[in-house]
């Protein structure tokens, strides 16, 4: 039964659970959880808007007028700061940012 609770429990994406006993469930908070936003600087924050809109940075570079260096440079950076590793994590990032301020 445990294992069957467990099991379903993990299922879940944004959460990490397990199950200590069949009656007790300890859940702790997701790794992404502590972070935000705001600690992006205004263009990293408008960069990310298009990467999690699935743009390419030359197509970004273009859009923002400069060049396609800055974009590789903002995306690093915006990778660094969330603690990503891709642009689909930095993606779901945003999703997740904006669910938690609903």
């Amino acid at each position: 039964m445990s294992e069957q609770l467990s099991s379903r429990l993990t299922d879940f994406p944004y959460t990490s659970m397990h199950v200590t006993s069949p009656f007790t469930v300890v859940q702790q908070p997701p790794a992404w959880a502590g972070l935000s936003l705001q600690q992006l600087s205004p263009r990293e924050r408008e960069v990310l808007g298009f990467l999690a809109m699935r743009w390419t940075d030359r197509e970004i570079a273009e859009t923002l007028c400069i060049s396609y260096r800055t974009v590789t440079t903002h995306v690093s950076n915006i990778f660094d700061k969330l603690g990503v590793n891709s642009r689909r994590e930095a993606a779901a990032f945003v999703v997740r940012a904006r669910n938690a301020a609903y």
